[in-house]
């Protein structure tokens, strides 16, 4: 695939794409500020198949700056350094992809909260990561197939829709999880990701692999994995990388319970 220009009026409809997804469930959680700056959320846990686990060992921080971002709400949650193939129909994202590819700037990807893909805008989850495409094609069927790669986590402060139905937010960035070796108590986490990422096919080809990084292990983990929409947000909006495995251990110690002996 070579990157180049291209024109939104040769492509229609709707978006499908193609990435690990769970269940299409929402869950509504309000976050209001603290005295410290700092946010919390009325809704304190999220439930992980059985057993509920706590909303974030830290809370997020609010960063001074802002910027305006173009967001692209998905029943998918993407990750940071997670790959994202995208398959584009509407004009509203044919037009974003194509300035997002001539100005070289990334777009916003959240998880629905409320709504659907195709239509009318739907209702973004506040937290959401950036996208960057590195690679797109015209697919045999007219349509715009492009992939794009997770980068930094952002709070959306608030956000429009524009007449087109394209969702615009003013959003901060939030800093990159603390780089912390993965513990030795880990490693079977380890071997499962060793054993997935080849099943993932060329997906995950040109991912570096990083697996003594506790951030890293964590968020392939919970990308790949089944587990539940709702579930994989919470896990994107944990700030500690331990935390991360952790709750992702215990979801899998829960489902190697259901197992049928």
């Amino acid at each position: 695939m070579a990157q180049g220009d291209f024109s939104a009026s040769k492509l229609a409809c709707r978006i499908y794409f193609f990435a690990f997804v769970g269940h299409n469930i929402g869950l509504s959680v309000y976050r209001h500020q603290q005295n410290d700056g700092r946010y919390s959320v009325e809704s304190t846990a999220w439930r992980f198949r059985d057993k509920l686990i706590p909303w974030r060992t830290e809370s997020l921080t609010r960063t001074l700056n802002t910027l305006n971002l173009p967001l692209f709400p998905l029943n998918t949650v993407l990750f940071p350094g997670g790959p994202l193939p995208l398959r584009i129909f509407e004009p509203r994202y044919l037009d974003m992809v194509s300035a997002s590819v001539k100005q070289d700037k990334p777009f916003g990807v959240c998880l629905i909260k409320r709504g659907e893909e195709a239509g009318h805008a739907a209702e973004p989850h506040t937290i959401g990561t950036l996208a960057k495409i590195v690679d797109w094609d015209q697919l045999t069927d007219g349509t715009l197939g492009i992939t794009a790669r997770g980068g930094e986590r952002f709070l959306v402060e608030h956000y429009e829709v524009q007449q087109n139905q394209l969702t615009v937010g003013a959003v901060s960035m939030i800093p990159d999880d603390p780089i912390v070796a993965t513990p030795a108590e880990y490693s079977p986490l380890i071997e499962l990701l060793r054993h997935l990422l080849p099943q993932a096919g060329d997906l995950y080809s040109d991912v570096e692999r990083d697996f003594d990084n506790a951030s890293w292990l964590g968020c392939r983990l919970a990308e790949i994995l089944p587990i539940d929409l709702p579930e994989k947000q919470a896990l994107l909006e944990l700030t500690s990388p331990l935390q991360r495995l952790k709750s992702i251990d215990e979801v899998l110690h829960q489902l190697r319970e259901r197992q049928p002996t």
